[in-house]
């Protein structure tokens, strides 16, 4: 057995409790910076049309549009928020004690679904932010709009790794407590 085993071990867990408030400030600054974002209606309609519209779609912001597209643009930042929140946890558990844990499996697994499901909410709310901020316009001059691109095939690819990477961590602790039992 390597004798710097203790050195890696202090290194992995001063790492970990850096990832650990990481993950804690890149979630406030996600929300915070989706808050601005609705409270500034230039900027949103700016933004709205740049990013969520087709070229030249009318729309007109409304108390309601900007609430209803509010809830819409939450999905993926809910699950972004869901993802940063088991990485912080299995951080933590990973600075405090042992690193191959069942629950530090089950936690990458969760992360990975976060991850693999990004592209698809993404889309999701891309479509209904678009239909929900077009939604006042006569008919014909509704739009719904999906963005696509590659991106979030490498990002769903990345989700299932984890996805696997967890249930391997898991069974392996899971055998590892299991051969305890025996001696």
């Amino acid at each position: 057995m390597p004798t710097d085993v203790p050195a890696r071990a202090r290194r992995i867990a001063k790492v970990s409790a850096t990832m650990a408030v990481l993950t804690l400030v890149v979630a406030v600054l996600q929300v915070v910076a989706y808050g601005a974002i609705f409270l500034d209606p230039d900027g949103l309609a700016e933004l709205a049309s740049r990013q969520v519209l087709p070229p030249g779609a009318t729309f007109t912001l409304t108390p309601a549009s900007i609430a209803a597209g509010f809830v819409t643009g939450a999905i993926p930042v809910a699950l972004s928020l869901y993802g940063l929140w088991h990485a912080h946890a299995l951080f933590r558990g990973w600075r405090d004690g042992p690193i191959f844990t069942q629950v530090a499996g089950r936690r990458l697994v969760r992360m990975g679904a976060a991850l693999a499901l990004m592209p698809i909410a993404a889309m999701l709310s891309s479509g209904l932010t678009s239909l929900v901020l077009t939604l006042g316009n006569p008919p014909g001059q509704r739009t719904v709009q999906i963005a696509v691109s590659d991106d979030p095939i490498v990002m769903a690819v990345a989700g299932g790794l984890l996805i696997v990477v967890g249930w391997v961590m898991a069974e392996a602790a899971r055998l590892a407590e299991e051969n305890e039992a025996f001696v």
